[in-house]
């Protein structure tokens, strides 16, 4: 944003600019601005960002223009695209999906957002989480070995001139002085397959000697490689090896835990590296059926000032659509991968504007936002609520989603339990008529019918997965779960109705398919 136009002139573009997904006009954010002598700063960020995991639910462009034009009006200047298989590769057309979008596309997005103010930049994981590169059998000589796709052979020297092509492909379309090389979670350094070279030099430098040459290829095209900072900082024996004072490493921590938690950050700041920070709205263990929104609101307040008062100049609020983890089917001893499924799928990220206002409130607050106050405010002024149903959302936002697993916690009767806890944070958000953004409200309501429904299929299958089950007992399963099928229906409706032209219609599809797998295979037994 131009911090050379006055605050009038900016309040006036804020009015003009339309309303996108809501949030242009939000008085919540103009109450931000007008407090920006007491306590609040826009100056500590340079680069005040949010990042877009494209690769399981893939927005459209035109909700990434909405989310583009929502953004700016909150003062958020970047944005960064994780596209994997939805970028229009050329040379390597081979990894573009059927949702990849075409290379007008993008160049209308890239310049739709430098209008708004906001720089676009590409995100290319090369080492770690490229299973949409090695699912491939054009790429298969990467991989470590043939059953592992989720990470490239640092060793293999075939990897550099692949992603060098990757790397020109995406700069084109991209003037950003940024591109994010990923380079996070390579879990599979430590194969056997490198114990000679781990014994002889290190698992630092088996990771440095290949992302300092990814690096150089962007350097060498006038970017500033972006990296995520856990693996350099579990392994900085090495970090002479790359050229620090080119890259920005940027420091993710999801948990309000101590910044250091991946490695010490002030000891690598003394050898020259730079650090942002990355707080996140989804991530794991979120998925469908649960959102930890206090845990979330609880990042925003601890990580923010941290990062403000370490002097970093940048941040990027993450949004995890998969855990990047992937279960897969292969057909027979042939190990051909047949086809490929995240393990972890979260609610679309219309549903999050909440968390998104919060973070960019942050961005401007010397002192640490507070989630209470935050959601009461948010819902009297942007959802016309009153000041007690702020405190009954705030109620449901807080309340601890339990993730239901295995033995004790799978019995009838704790299910029981959780499930009416639930519905006591729940339902009054349920009955709930706000006055404005209803729309923005429903995604509210239908998160809560989804975990809602969730637990009252696990509630009825541990009736079967009981030890006093016996066959009985069928038809009384049976009954329970006919009036599911009517419900899952209703939510497939709404669920659509309400994210349509966010997604694709097919990932609408896939996600409204996925919630109601586990009552389909019920019913083929009992109905």
């Amino acid at each position: 944003m131009n911090n050379s136009i006055s605050r009038s002139e900016f309040l006036k573009t804020l009015s003009a600019a339309g309303t996108g997904m809501g949030l242009l006009a939000n008085p919540l954010y103009r109450h931000t601005v007008d407090r920006s002598r007491a306590g609040q700063t826009g100056d500590a960020f340079q680069i005040r960002g949010m990042h877009i995991d494209l690769r399981v639910e893939i927005m459209t462009i035109e909700a990434l223009k909405n989310l583009a034009k929502q953004l700016s009006s909150l003062g958020i200047n970047a944005l960064v695209l994780e596209y994997t298989a939805s970028f229009p590769y050329q040379k390597h057309a081979t990894l573009s999906n059927r949702y990849a979008y075409s290379r007008n596309e993008i160049r209308e997005l890239v310049s739709y957002c430098d209008g708004l103010g906001i720089q676009v930049i590409p995100l290319l994981e090369n080492l770690g989480h490229v299973q949409y590169i090695l699912r491939h059998e054009r790429y298969a000589n990467l991989r470590i070995r043939r059953s592992i796709l989720s990470q490239v052979d640092p060793l293999n020297k075939k990897a550099i001139p692949l992603f060098a092509d990757l790397i020109d492909d995406l700069v084109s379309l991209h003037p950003s002085k940024y591109i994010h090389l990923g380079g996070d979670e390579t879990r599979h350094l430590r194969d056997k397959k490198y114990s000679g070279y781990i014994q002889k030099h290190g698992v630092s430098k088996l990771y440095t000697q290949y992302m300092k040459q990814i690096c150089r290829i962007a350097i060498d095209k006038g970017k500033t490689p972006l990296l995520w900072a856990d693996m350099i900082l579990k392994h900085p024996q090495a970090i002479e090896d790359l050229p620090v004072d080119k890259i920005i490493f940027i420091n993710w921590i999801y948990d309000g835990a101590d910044a250091n938690k991946f490695g010490n950050v002030k000891a690598l700041e003394e050898k020259g590296c730079t650090f942002w920070g990355a707080p996140a709205l989804r991530s794991g263990p979120d998925n469908y059926f649960l959102t930890r929104w206090n845990y979330h609101f609880n990042n925003i307040q601890k990580f923010v000032p941290y990062t403000r008062r370490a002097g970093h100049k940048g941040m990027i609020m993450t949004s995890w659509s998969t855990s990047g983890i992937y279960d897969y089917r292969w057909q027979g001893s042939s190990n051909t991968l047949l086809q490929m499924f995240p393990r972890r799928n979260v609610y679309p990220l219309a549903g999050f504007n909440i968390l998104i206002t919060a973070y960019a409130k942050a961005l401007k607050m010397k002192n640490p936002i507070h989630p209470k106050n935050f959601v009461i405010d948010y819902a009297r002024q942007r959802f016309g609520l009153s000041q007690a149903e702020g405190q009954s959302l705030w109620k449901y936002l807080a309340h601890k989603q339990v993730r239901i697993g295995g033995g004790e916690a799978f019995e009838k009767e704790n299910i029981r339990k959780i499930r009416k806890k639930f519905r006591k944070v729940s339902t009054p958000v349920q009955q709930m008529n706000p006055d404005q953004h209803q729309k923005e409200f429903e995604h509210f309501k239908v998160m809560a019918n989804i975990r809602d429904f969730y637990l009252s299929v696990r509630q009825v299958e541990s009736i079967v997965e009981s030890a006093d089950f016996n066959r009985a007992r069928m038809d009384e399963v049976g009954k329970q779960l006919k009036p599911l099928l009517k419900r899952s229906e209703k939510l497939d409706e709404r669920f659509t109705t309400l994210n349509k032209g966010y997604l694709y219609d097919s990932e609408l599809e896939r996600l409204n398919k996925l919630r109601n797998e586990r009552l389909h295979h019920l019913c083929e037994i009992y109905c």
